[in-house]
């Protein structure tokens, strides 16, 4: 399809010669050769530009994301996840909160353990998001909505701490906070911001409504912004529950440890195997594995992906950019004969024809950091915190497309400035 669509236009302009005996005199006329030669180098310049707009965004999204992957606002490395669904093994509530209470307690007591902790779901697990609706008191409600839907997880008293994501203002839920007693929150920064903007969002109340009795929960606590869904995301409200006020059937076990948390899953499992050998663990990895897992592995592809097809163009701009300068350093050779013949040098031979390679490599540039400039906006929705394509990331990339077409131009250039005047002359 490509070799066809290609084929049209010269097809086209070949069809459309009318004094046959001047085309074939004089090759056609100024007018057309000149056409073909704007068509030729718009096609090298346009594959420059598009191979710099590649390039440009593959370094972007490289550094924008080894940014935010420095700063996901948890911890990140030396602890160790594992996943329980004690109704699968037939438990009721009663009996799943005596055993998240026995393995609470024996993990804690582990040579090497530095803190524990549970919840309904990780960080950047996009198993299974927990979607909660609401109503925060004191917020007016968009106009036709009755509700509005928050990201929430169950937490207990030691995951925090042990995700190590800091308290900003108010208190951490506590074993006391049970079913028994009022239903307490926290809210991050975010969601505070969002729902009470100039206010102090400790003491405001936020009903459930998932709940059949669609409780009030009071704010209890702020915590610091992390990122839930995807590593380059901005500011995301976020609700935590009580895990002993609102049992759920799945959770997560956060073991942190002072040395290689791979040494604890053996452990681990022996604990679960004595208090129940018919609980079923699944999960079980450190943190590093959970988070360049889900962090890493649709950015690093995109970022493979966009690189390789700007290194292909690139290639496909200096194969073009070679045939072109060589063509038309070839259709000069008589001109540089005459130019070598009455006293030019073989150096202002090889500036002359480098220079079309080098207008050609400086259009393509132009056009590519115009461009580039015009994806940078759209990249800020990637990236919201990271900003657009800074003068760092251009200075990174624009000068290997000009090295490399520069080389391209050169050879033929090289080529012309050695031609014998002698020989040139004699040519038709």
């Amino acid at each position: 399809a490509s070799a066809f669509i290609s084929s049209l236009v010269p097809a086209w302009h070949a069809s459309r010669a009318t004094n046959l005996a001047f085309t074939l005199r004089s090759g056609g006329s100024n007018v057309q050769r000149l056409s073909r030669l704007w068509g030729r180098n718009g096609l090298v310049a346009g594959q420059v530009a598009l191979s710099l707009m590649l390039l440009t965004v593959t370094v972007f999204l490289n550094r924008a994301f080894q940014a935010e992957l420095s700063r996901p606002g948890f911890r990140t490395e030396r602890m160790l996840l594992s996943s329980f669904e004690p109704r699968l093994a037939g438990y009721d509530v009663p009996r799943t909160e005596a055993f998240y209470r026995q393995l609470k307690e024996r993990a804690q007591a582990l040579p090497g353990v530095a803190s524990v902790g549970m919840t309904s779901i990780m960080p950047l697990n996009q198993d299974n998001r927990e979607s909660l609706p609401i109503v925060p008191e004191g917020f007016q409600l968009p106009q036709g909505t009755d509700s509005l839907s928050v990201l929430s997880a169950r937490i207990d008293e030691g995951y925090l701490d042990t995700m190590a994501i800091p308290i900003l203002r108010g208190r951490n839920v506590e074993s006391h906070d049970t079913t028994n007693t009022p239903r307490v929150v926290l809210v991050n920064q975010a969601m505070a911001s969002r729902y009470w903007p100039g206010q102090d969002a400790i003491g405001k109340r936020i009903r459930l409504l998932d709940r059949d009795s669609q409780p009030w929960a009071e704010v209890i606590g702020v915590t610091a912004d992390n990122k839930y869904n995807w590593i380059g995301e901005g500011p995301t409200p976020w609700l935590y529950l009580a895990q002993r006020q609102d049992l759920g059937a799945r959770s997560t076990l956060l073991v942190a440890s002072t040395g290689d948390a791979a040494t604890l899953a053996a452990p681990l499992r022996e604990i679960v195997k004595e208090i129940d050998p018919n609980m079923p663990i699944s999960g079980v990895r450190t943190i590093e594995e959970f988070y360049y897992g889900n962090a890493a592995g649709i950015v690093l592809a995109l970022t493979r992906v966009t690189g390789t097809m700007g290194l292909l163009g690139l290639a496909l701009a200096l194969v073009g950019l070679y045939g072109l300068v060589a063509y038309a350093a070839a259709r000069r050779t008589r001109e540089i004969g005459i130019r070598m013949a009455v006293g030019a040098q073989s150096s202002s031979v090889l500036r002359m024809v480098l220079r079309h390679g080098f207008i050609l490599s400086a259009a393509g540039v132009v056009l590519g950091v115009t461009g580039s400039m015009a994806v940078g906006g759209l990249l800020r929705g990637v990236f919201p915190t990271t900003g657009t394509i800074d003068f760092t990331t251009y200075l990174l990339v624009v000068p290997l497309p000009v090295a490399v077409t520069l080389l391209a131009a050169y050879v033929p250039a090289r080529r012309a400035a050695r031609i014998d005047p002698l020989v040139a002359l004699r040519q038709e």
